[in-house]
């Protein structure tokens, strides 16, 4: 149980450090993560638009 903790606090100060020593990698990261919202967002609106369409043609 202790070591799953530990395990669960080192991983994610190993990655902010990673990232403060690695500015591209966070770079990086927000680049994925801004395009897979954008992505995201554009899905949802196809498919809002098309049961729109869908209920209009009834």
């Amino acid at each position: 149980m202790l070591r799953t903790v530990s395990y669960g606090l080192i991983v994610p100060t190993y990655c902010g450090e990673l990232c403060c020593t690695q500015p591209q990698l966070l770079l990086a990261w927000r680049v994925i993560s801004f395009l897979f919202v954008k992505m995201l967002h554009h899905f949802v609106t196809i498919c809002v638009q098309l049961e729109y369409n869908s209920r209009s043609n009834d």
